[in-house]
């Protein structure tokens, strides 16, 4: 059976050099938006076209529910059912991939955390903080994945770093039941980027009527956002109003780094690290603009100032006690401090979880769930 591998980026370059060294020949390539016909010499093909026959190795995240063209653009992820549908019958992800190949999971990890110490220090974790985090939730899962990410922290020793998770991003399987019922939902999607968030929301709930408040302070996504829009119109009922704006824990002018995905407000401590790609935004605190607005889900990924937008919106969840997905990754220290802030803060919050989407300690996600 031929072998072929999904994805002509990064990812699958790493994959095909990895699993090569593994003497594991791989016969083509299938991506969906690259405009090259052949990479390492040989060819690569639409999804649609290629040889269904095949064991098909996934080389990035994917989605275990189908989704629009226009979404997996955006985030670059693949439907296993789109896959599935179009024939293909042996698919492995990335964690189907380790498992069947364990040596490719080290060499594609040591590509994936490359450099991480210039990234992270080693830093040393009081116990009682250890221990505090860790009975915070009450899942095995989540348990696991925070011991894991503290002694990943700990030694920066790659075989600690948890599980990657195949469920969807900011909408994991026990959001989309929590909210499958309810005839309209109120989004709050702080860190909009190019609306690949806004794209899979519309598309996990099309029955719902759908208010999106989307806070993007880069004004050139917002091309992007109006994209996905345009997209759904006609398909789903929804609203969408945009907040051009950073958010913060007061009301400033601030400095902003425009670096794509990892775009970010430009804090004291960093302001040394300043590059040339920046320019000033009005940063406010949500609290001072947003009222009378029953929010019920809000999604924080503002790449380092995530606990500055939390105190700026006090008020906005005491008052709709929404249910929460904050990243906690972009600062060591946010692992422990923004879900102590959130349990302390706000006592309603009675269950916690807690996912990783990503290796080079990336896109991990803390969910708040409030009492009923």
């Amino acid at each position: 059976m031929k072998k072929a591998i999904y994805g002509a980026g990064k990812g699958g370059r790493i994959l095909f050099e990895s699993l090569s060294s593994e003497g594991v020949k791989i016969d083509f390539f299938v991506d969906a938006f690259t405009e090259k016909k052949e990479l390492f010499g040989v060819p690569i093909y639409r999804p649609e076209d290629a040889p269904k026959d095949t064991e098909l190795f996934i080389s990035i995240s994917t989605f275990p529910v189908e989704m629009p063209k226009i979404v997996e653009k955006k985030t670059i992820k693949v439907s296993i059912p789109y896959l599935k549908k179009l024939g293909f019958k042996k698919i492995y992800t990335l964690n189907q991939i380790y498992q069947k190949y364990p040596k490719v999971k080290e060499a594609i990890f040591k590509q994936i955390f490359k450099n991480i110490d210039k990234k992270l220090s080693k830093i040393s974790i009081p116990k009682e903080i250890k221990q505090q985090l860790i009975a915070l939730f009450e899942d095995e899962k989540s348990k696991k994945i925070i011991e894991g990410l503290i002694k990943f922290l700990e030694t920066l020793d790659i075989n600690y770093y948890p599980p990657i998770s195949e469920d969807v991003m900011y909408f994991p399987d026990f959001i989309r039941d929590y909210f499958k019922n309810f005839k309209e939902i109120y989004f709050l999607d702080i860190g909009g980027y190019k609306g690949d968030t806004i794209g899979i929301f519309l598309n996990l709930f099309p029955k719902s009527q759908k208010f999106i408040i989307a806070v993007e302070p880069v004004l050139e996504f917002l091309e992007d956002i109006n994209e996905v829009v345009n997209f759904f119109k006609g398909k789903t009922p929804f609203q969408l109003i945009v907040i051009p704006s950073a958010l913060y824990d007061k009301n400033v002018i601030v400095p902003f780094e425009i670096q794509g995905v990892a775009s970010k407000v430009i804090e004291a401590e960093d302001k040394r690290k300043i590059s040339s790609a920046f320019r000033t935004v009005p940063a406010v605190r949500l609290d001072d603009i947003l009222h009378n607005i029953p929010v019920n889900y809000v999604k924080i990924d503002v790449e380092g100032a995530d606990d500055k937008v939390l105190r700026g919106m006090e008020r906005i969840i005491h008052e709709n006690k929404p249910l929460l997905a904050v990243c906690i990754y972009h600062k060591p220290e946010h692992l422990w401090e923004i879900p102590f802030y959130i349990k302390k803060t706000f006592p309603f919050y009675k269950k916690f979880f807690v996912d990783c989407y990503a290796g080079g300690y990336a896109e991990i996600v803390l969910y708040c769930i409030p009492e009923t």
